[in-house]
């Protein structure tokens, strides 16, 4: 939707669009580029399994190719480039009970 500036998947009603996403059916215009689009197919293929991950998306070439644009450690999510130790994971757990954000039976579910 960003690149095209409409959805990928947009039908005449809701039951044509799902089946087009069920079925991973969809048009990119002429005008992007192939490696955008060989992204786009990585990112919109059904089984989770086969589709590409963040850490993928992030270190695309085609997102890379910018040299202004950030590093693949700048876009990733914190928990993905770093690892907690038990006593920060304690920590956060106790500031989100302290903070009324979750009890800590909710935080540990």
């Amino acid at each position: 939707m960003l690149v095209c500036g409409h959805a990928p998947f947009q039908e005449a009603n809701d039951s044509e669009t799902l089946t087009m996403i069920m079925d991973c059916k969809y048009t990119i215009p002429e005008h992007v580029s192939q490696p955008c689009k060989d992204l786009i197919a990585r990112m919109l293929i059904r089984d989770p399994g086969k589709r590409s991950t963040l850490e993928d998306i992030a270190r695309d070439p085609w997102l890379m190719q910018d040299p202004g644009w950030r590093t693949e450690a700048e876009v990733l999510p914190l928990v993905s480039r770093q690892h907690l130790t038990e006593e920060d994971h304690a920590h956060i757990i106790h500031r989100m009970v302290s903070g009324n954000i979750a009890s800590m039976e909710e935080i540990l579910e």
